[in-house]
């Protein structure tokens, strides 16, 4: 089989990394928006009215035109390599990239926040969860600022598009810390989390309560699994790349790692919408049987 020109080989391996993030935009862009359609169908008109399924909202419309943003940017550099490297787009879809997750962690704190009420959770305790949540958060950040301004110095000198495609290697104290307090903000959070799941089912079994416990458990176990656990797995091999010096895969395991993190928040208020309905449901009809 012959092989390819040198030229045509020089250009493949060039687009190689915007022809991935092309897949990766498209894909994600196809599995949130059906996603925003259930989210918008099966919430109830007391659910719309709450802070978590406002902040949900957000953020899958958000990943969707983020998604979209980035399969646009990328094709037109397939397209149009003659075209000077635009630093300003790529700012934009960068900026979007790294602060999207941050805020889908104030999503998953206020998850947390409503498990571990205030009236009901002593100070001590808030403190004790709380503090150290908001801390990483700043820390995060502070780290992100730092990013976007060595990063906006350097895309005013010469074409930094190459660079770009390998993975941000000239940011790798950057990243490494953004991505490791990312994975310890998750494990933390969901560290909490399963703590309550099992200081719940202690107090259910001591009560006698233990159908009714069974169900909700179940329901917070698979919440936390699908809201913490999985984007922590995600977050890890990461890390993994990026520590063993991969920063194409590590860039293309981040970027789907904020939709898996989009999409495991948004099924878990959908879960939850579609539990109390089934809920309502089952009260009106045994209201009916009575």
């Amino acid at each position: 089989m012959a092989s390819s020109p040198p030229i045509l080989a020089l250009y493949i391996e060039a687009i190689h990394p915007s022809l991935t993030f092309v897949v990766i935009g498209a894909a994600w862009s196809a599995s949130l928006t059906p996603l925003l359609i259930m989210l918008l169908y099966l919430s109830t008109p007391a659910l719309r009215r709450q802070l978590i399924f406002l902040m949900n909202l957000f953020s899958v419309t958000v990943g969707i035109a983020f998604n979209f943003c980035l399969v646009v940017y990328n094709l037109s550099m397939i397209r149009h390599p003659e075209v000077p490297f635009d630093p300003t787009g790529s700012l934009a879809v960068l900026i979007c990239a790294i602060l999207l997750p941050v805020f889908i962690h104030v999503i998953l704190a206020f998850r947390l926040y409503v498990v571990l009420p205030r009236r009901s959770t002593s100070k001590t305790m808030l403190c004790i969860v709380f503090v150290p949540l908001a801390l990483f958060k700043i820390a995060r950040l502070i780290n992100i600022g730092i990013f976007i301004k060595r990063l906006c110095i350097f895309l005013r000198g010469g074409n930094p598009a190459v660079s770009l495609a390998t993975g941000f290697d000239h940011f790798d104290s950057n990243y490494k810390i953004e991505w490791s307090l990312l994975v310890l903000d998750n494990y933390y959070a969901s560290g909490f989390f399963l703590w309550k799941i099992g200081m719940g089912r202690r107090n259910a079994k001591s009560s006698g309560i233990v159908l009714n416990a069974k169900n909700t458990l179940k329901r917070l176990f698979y919440l936390a699994a699908a809201s913490f656990v999985f984007p922590c797995i995600l977050g890890i091999v990461q890390l993994v790349f990026a520590f063993r010096g991969k920063g194409v895969d590590a860039s293309y395991m981040f970027f789907t790692t904020v939709n898996v993190e989009i999409v495991c928040s948004l099924l878990a208020t959908l879960w939850c919408a579609q539990s109390r309905r089934a809920d309502q449901y089952a009260f009106q009809q045994s209201e009916t049987v009575v």
